[in-house]
């Protein structure tokens, strides 16, 4: 039986951070753009489910990370949960409708939205903005990058996110970058430095790599 990932995200505090930064349209348009970048990874596409969530389905899971650093890039400044699942699904898959898409993988991704949102209620929690699972098999090495990855980009600063959604959305070039937010290639490379990318990049690599392997 094929396994897949599914990916169930919604936003925190959404009815707070919707004041000015966010708007039906614009999240529409965000989910609409990756469907269609990602379109060779996505087995049913994003599909928003009750206003501040959204969720897809995967049948390969390695661009898993642009897919999720993409939507926090292009939602930003809204903050994102990232609840994952691999593993089979029950039902049809519907190519334009996630939400009439159930199974393994959902349950696990429904679980995993919900153990993050428990775990920021404790004093004494494990800081992490995505998390992933699979059916009798410990990824608690995933998930740990995970946490180290969430504890990063909560610290970038709202010039360090500009920089690295465009240098992302500009195929990781400096002096194109540099050229469209009209700044020099020097001060794009101290930006990025020190917003720690080039680490984080090859540990996208990495998970990338890991969750396809689990999959398969």
């Amino acid at each position: 039986m094929e396994s897949y990932v599914a990916v169930i995200a919604d936003i925190k505090k959404s009815r707070q951070s919707c004041n000015g930064t966010f708007t039906q349209e614009k999240f529409l348009e965000v989910i609409d753009k990756i469907n269609k970048k990602y379109k060779n990874s996505i087995s049913s596409n994003f599909t928003i489910n009750s206003g501040d969530s959204f969720q897809g389905l995967l049948h390969n899971g390695s661009k898993i990370m642009e897919i999720l650093i993409g939507l926090e890039l292009k939602l930003y400044p809204l903050k994102i949960r990232f609840g994952m699942g691999i593993g089979s699904i029950d039902t049809a898959i519907y190519k334009e409708n996630s939400n009439l898409i159930d199974g393994e993988a959902y349950r696990i991704a429904r679980y995993n939205l919900e153990q993050i949102k428990e775990s920021e209620k404790k004093k004494e929690r494990v800081i992490t903005n995505h998390k992933i699972g699979k059916k009798n098999t410990n990824l608690s090495l995933i998930n740990a990058l995970f946490s180290l990855i969430s504890i990063i980009k909560n610290n970038w600063s709202e010039n360090q996110v500009q920089v690295i959604k465009v240098y992302t959305e500009n195929n990781y070039q400096q002096q194109t970058t540099a050229q469209q937010l009209g700044k020099v290639q020097s001060t794009i490379s101290r930006s990025l430095e020190s917003s720690q990318f080039y680490s984080l990049k090859d540990s996208f690599k990495v998970l990338n790599e890991y969750i396809e392997k689990e999959r398969l």
